[in-house]
This record gives structure tokens, C-alpha cells and sequence, in this order.
């Protein structure tokens, strides 16, 4: 470790998303990715570029609940909750960073995370909400569960 890198502090955020307008969570030639935004949001309350390592990409479309991602800084003049509060006043309403947390210096999102869960959501039948269209996949006919066993 080079003395750079110790004066940095390693951060591990929690985020959620709604990914209807973005390109997916990685940064895009042809879109806006989240962590794009994320990135330039950091940056800025920490004053100087910012590049963060999620646990995983989400595709175009997509959301997550709870995605964690970690960066480094050499910001040691804000608080974790002043980091949290800044970082919200920037980013879109579409994206949140709902924790924020100093974690070991060796700790990686990708590399250091258990598990992930992904969840589909089907709405059969009917007509779907305009509250929950963007959640669903829209399947019109009756779903047959003994094939789906």
C-alpha cells in the first residue's frame, strides 16, 4: 500500500434505483449510465474525480434496491452523514444513496459481496396499473403453474 493510499478513506454506500431512464448501471457510450451519475455527484462534494466499484451491473431499464458500491477519497473533512446529505442534493430523484459507511481499506463491493437476489415480477391477466407498469412484466394470459414447477 503506498502512502496515497493510506490517507484514503474507503466508502461503501447503499443505493437504489428506479433504471427506467438509464442505459443500465455502467457507464455508456450511447446513454447515461448511474454510476455516471453517481460518480459526478461524488466528485463534486469531495472535490476531486471519483470512480466507484459496485457489487454488480444492473441493464438499461433495470432497478435495484440495494446495490452496494464503494469508492475511494481523500475527503476527510465531511461526515458520513454530511457525504450522505450532499451526495442526495445531486443526484436525480431517480437514484438515492439510502447509507453510507467507512469500511476497511481492503474492502471491495465486487469481490467482497455474498450474495445477490434478483427479483421478476409478473403480472398476469388484466390490465396493469400505471403505478406499476415499470415494476412488472406484463404477461396477458393465465399463467400455468404446473409447467412453471
Amino acid at each position: 500500500m503506498n502512502n496515497k493510499t493510506t490517507l484514503m478513506r474507503n466508502v461503501k454506500l447503499l443505493i437504489q434505483y428506479d433504471g427506467t431512464n438509464f442505459a443500465g448501471w455502467q457507464k455508456q457510450k450511447n446513454g447515461l449510465g448511474v454510476q455516471e451519475v453517481i460518480e459526478s455527484a461524488l466528485s463534486k462534494i469531495c472535490n476531486h474525480k471519483v470512480r466507484v466499484i459496485s457489487a454488480g451491473r444492473t441493464d438499461a431499464g433495470v432497478h435495484a434496491r440495494g446495490q452496494v458500491a464503494n469508492f475511494l477519497t481523500s475527503n476527510r473533512r465531511l461526515s458520513l452523514l454530511e457525504m450522505k446529505r450532499g451526495v442526495n442534493s445531486l443526484l436525480p430523484p431517480e437514484i438515492r444513496v439510502t447509507s453510507v459507511s467507512e469500511v476497511s481499506k481492503d474492502f471491495h463491493a465486487r469481490f467482497d459481496a455474498r450474495f445477490k437476489i434478483y427479483r421478476y415480477f409478473i403480472y398476469s391477466g388484466g390490465v396493469v396499473s400505471p403505478f406499476r407498469y415499470r415494476y412488472v412484466w406484463h404477461f396477458p394470459w393465465e399463467l400455468d403453474y404446473q409447467i412453471m414447477k
